[in-house]
């Protein structure tokens, strides 16, 4: 099955403009769309990315704390794998 993953950024405790374009232009494509919460934020970000795409993904935890590129790729190719 054909799943769209869309990491969505938070700033100020709600998501970024760009991540809604994100998930608006995912969901005109064919199959799953997954929406990724790194780190998890608080649950009003989590429940506003959850009206936004019916599955939710977030991970929080000491290793995000701090913006790490290869922490982040590392979890993500997780993710990917997984799927």
């Amino acid at each position: 099955m054909i799943r769209s993953l869309v990491l969505a950024e938070q700033r100020r405790g709600s998501l970024r403009e760009v991540s809604l374009e994100a998930l608006s232009a995912a969901k005109r494509l064919p199959g799953e769309l997954v929406g990724a919460l790194l780190p998890g934020g608080s649950g009003d970000v989590a429940r506003e990315l959850a009206r936004c795409s019916p599955r939710v993904l977030h991970a929080g935890g000491a290793a995000l704390e701090h913006y790490d590129p290869a922490v982040r790729t590392s979890l993500l190719r997780s993710v990917i794998d997984a799927e």
